[in-house]
């Protein structure tokens, strides 16, 4: 195929000039001082192309997957048969096995929103301008005080310059609005590493962690669990701890929710309350060492020990049968 040919061609020039380069360096010692470091700076010039094409080529195939994942459900069924209709399939039959091993689900999915919220869709609510620090050729400050005039540039926002792994772990918190202006510039500077961007997210979430006022234990449970931007959380005794994250473009699928309300069935938990269930018509009953708690919508109607739960199963036995014996729908 023409796509075939054309990526072939180039990568088959960017080989040529690597072993051009790479061989004059077999007889470098022989060269005149002035040829030396022509030498050395073409082949500084060349390893900085191609870390500038591993971030072209990585974004690259984000777009393709994620072109792809936005049409597949348009695609006609004949035409995903060969993958049995999967989309990760597909996938996975192009993506280059890494010691043997297919590419996680994870790592497809993380290639896809970088690319949707970064560049596609632009959810992200993103600078025109950022201010990074100002640095010679060797990446150095030119005022490690950063107070002087010259200590700043200011430079545009583009998140095409921007290295795939840094855009992967803002993008939650860039897309919460959450950044503050040193989180940005970690971003974009490309002398931060990943683990100072890190910090400056921590740092920025923080005051709201501090500061959080609507994770609300509903039902009055004390045991329950809701979804608060993306992320899973279970409450026990006043205690409220995330431990789960779901994926954002999934977060609405009829599917993923049929799926939540499985694994909480199975580890015993008779109801979910990802959902507000302030609308709720049926009471909700939990049974504990201490005895029964009945809530209903946001409220708790009480919390009764066994005998005094005993005496109102009682009361509903005889109200029950007084109900079948007179034929009232209830």
């Amino acid at each position: 195929m023409t796509t075939d040919i054309i990526v072939s061609d180039v990568f088959g020039q960017i080989g040529t000039m690597v072993d051009s380069l790479s061989c004059r360096g077999d007889n470098v010692s022989e060269l005149a001082p002035q040829d030396q470091q022509l030498w050395l700076l073409g082949m500084g010039n060349l390893l900085l192309g191609l870390e500038n094409a591993e971030d072209f080529t990585m974004m690259s195939e984000s777009r393709v997957l994620y072109t792809v994942w936005k049409h597949w459900e348009e695609l006609n069924v004949v035409v995903k048969k060969k993958w049995n209709g999967d989309f990760y399939k597909w996938a996975t039959s192009y993506t280059k096995r890494r010691a043997n091993r297919e590419p996680a689900r994870t790592t497809i999915d993380n290639k896809i929103t970088v690319y949707r919220d970064w560049e596609a869709e632009s959810v992200i609510d993103c600078p025109e301008t950022v201010f990074i620090p100002n640095r010679d050729e060797f990446g150095k400050q030119v005022d490690p005080t950063l107070t002087g005039e010259k200590a700043w540039v200011e430079i545009p926002f583009d998140p095409a310059q921007i290295d795939f792994g840094k855009k992967l772990v803002a993008r939650g918190t860039a897309k919460d609005g959450m950044m503050t202006p040193d989180a940005w510039t970690a971003l974009c500077d490309p002398f931060a590493t990943v683990d100072e961007l890190k910090s400056e997210i921590k740092a920025a979430k923080k005051p709201a962690e501090e500061n959080k006022t609507d994770v609300v234990m509903r039902n009055g449970l004390d045991f329950t669990f809701f979804e608060q931007n993306g992320l899973l959380y279970v409450g026990m005794a006043g205690t409220v701890i995330a431990f789960a994250r779901i994926l954002t473009e999934n977060k609405d699928s009829p599917l993923a929710c049929r799926a939540v309300e499985h694994m909480l069935t199975a580890i015993g938990i008779k109801q979910s309350t990802l959902e507000d269930s302030a609308d709720m018509e049926m009471p909700l009953i939990q049974i504990d060492d201490s005895g029964v708690i009945i809530s209903k919508g946001c409220d708790r109607i009480g919390h009764f020990n066994r005998t005094e739960a005993h005496e109102i199963v009682n009361s509903l036995e005889e109200w029950f049968s007084a109900s079948v014996n007179s034929d009232e729908d209830f």
